[in-house]
């Protein structure tokens, strides 16, 4: 039998790690997978620095543990085993992203670790691998690193750990204004970071403090859970190799409840945020999607589901190495079917036209809801008083003619455009002015005299709507009780 003949076949250091440089990280997800490192070492604060000029770096410094001399040297080394047994509150996997982040934005990548055995430092120089073709890692001494950025902020502590990206080539690359850029990148980082750590973040949760150029990140809720118009509904508890996967459902109040303020606060209402926010190990994964078992819609918008997955259960979540994206299990699929009706369910019961069912007797809406070929329809109420009111005061050709004008226009009303008007904007609140609440009041005078009471206003549109103009039609009737 033949042998077949092996050689050792080390891939070439240049090129690798130039083509791994376009493996498609952002500036924001790459500055994350450096924040993932420094709270695996158990930080208690992140300071991140830069200078937005025309020849920019960063500075990420942490309070955590440190690394000895030969730790350091092998968190430099590019690559590890994804599935070798890790700590349980390990954010890594591949072992590549301290370097693959960093080296994705800058040429070089400096990291300096203090321990109370002293300080290491160890240096990926792009510039100088082409040089040599080889995996050329750069042990810097003590003299070497006294200028670098914020390296006496690091000096100052007790223990932790500086990485400083320098020579940002990706981003001068695509600048018309470098300064500008990086000013406008940074502030999408804070944004970023404060969604991705929100729940170290909190302080029921330890308080984990990250600070971009001395101010001080505030956590992100995209649950809105501090509210009590959120619907929280009941968790479910999942197994999986004897390991538990955990489903929690939110509703979000209507825009409408909400002030602009709380719509920053929860990271937006866009529809593409809606459905399953994937944690792992309270660091998000994926803020919304609905893994291709339904699809993002206007009224499901206020549906989120958190769900926390351990680590240790990476490989059948298939947890890609920026950690920005994940697919659904098959075990799983039946399981978030189900959390899928009830959440979309109550999601879209907040959106039901003023709060209104198909049919509700209780009130007098202008407009009629009802069911045609498995959909949705709208007519104009003709029972409604003030519909009413019109029809009774005409007769014959006139009659016929309104009639026929109601009829061209629910036949017309543009509901696609209305759909994704409301899809794209906010609803513009109708005018509540002078003439408006004046003419509401004229025409309730009217209604009056041919027997409308105040209950009778209350459930009528739109007159049930305006506070101002049920008082003054509430006072009106008074002064025709007491003549």
């Amino acid at each position: 039998m033949s042998c077949m003949d092996e050689i050792n076949s080390p891939p070439a250091a240049a090129a690798l790690m130039e083509s791994t440089r376009c493996i498609g990280y952002s500036f924001e997800s790459a500055l994350a997978d450096i924040l993932d490192n420094s709270i695996s070492a158990n930080a208690d604060n992140i300071w991140i620095f830069s200078n937005p000029s025309s020849d920019p770096f960063l500075s990420i410094i942490d309070d955590g543990n440190g690394l000895i001399r030969s730790e350091l040297i092998e968190a430099m080394r590019y690559g590890t085993n994804p599935n070798d047994s890790r700590d349980e509150n390990d954010l890594g996997r591949f072992g590549l992203g301290l370097k693959m982040a960093s080296l994705s934005q800058c040429r070089c990548l400096t990291v300096i670790s203090k321990t109370s055995e002293g300080t290491s430092s160890c240096r990926w120089d792009l510039d100088r691998v082409i040089e040599t073709d080889q995996w050329t890692l750069q042990i810097l001494s003590n003299e070497e690193i006294i200028d670098l950025p914020y390296y006496h902020h690091l000096d100052s502590l007790e223990h932790g750990t500086l990485v400083v990206w320098q020579n940002l080539d990706k981003l001068k690359e695509r600048a018309v204004d470098v300064i500008e850029l990086m000013t406008e990148t940074l502030s999408s980082c804070k944004k970023h970071l404060s969604l991705v750590f929100h729940r170290f973040m909190e302080p029921r949760t330890g308080g984990l403090r990250i600070f971009l150029n001395n101010d001080k990140l505030e956590p992100l809720d995209p649950f809105f859970t501090s509210s009590t118009l959120t619907a929280s509904l009941p968790e479910q508890t999942v197994l999986i190799q004897g390991q538990k996967v955990v489903v929690k459902p939110y509703v979000l109040p209507p825009e409408s409840k909400m002030k602009p303020a709380d719509i920053e606060k929860i990271g937006g209402l866009q529809r593409n945020l809606q459905g399953f926010w994937v944690y792992r190990n309270k660091r998000l994964i994926i803020p919304g999607t609905w893994f291709r078992l339904s699809r993002n819609k206007e009224l499901s918008k206020l549906a989120r589901v958190r769900v926390d997955i351990p680590n240790c259960l990476d490989s059948i979540w298939d947890i890609d190495v920026k950690k920005s994206s994940a697919s659904v299990p098959v075990v799983f699929q039946h399981e978030f079917e189900k959390v899928l009706d009830k959440v979309i369910e109550k999601s879209e019961s907040k959106y039901k036209y003023r709060g209104r069912k198909v049919a509700d007797s209780k009130k007098q809406f202008i407009w009629d809801k009802y069911t045609l070929n498995g959909g949705y329809r709208y007519s104009i109420n003709k029972n409604h008083p003030l519909v009413k009111s019109c029809l009774d005061s005409t007769d014959g050709e006139v009659r016929d003619a309104v009639l026929e004008l109601i009829k061209y226009v629910e036949e017309s009303v543009p509901y696609n455009d209305i759909f994704n008007t409301m899809a794209e904007a906010k609803l513009a609140v109708p005018e509540t002015n002078d003439d408006v609440i004046e003419e509401l009041i004229s025409k309730g005078h009217r209604l009056i005299e041919i027997g409308f009471t105040i209950s009778d206003f209350r459930i009528t549109e739109p007159f049930m709507n305006y506070p101002q103009v049920l008082e003054s039609l509430k006072g009106y009737l008074s002064e025709e009780c007491n003549d």
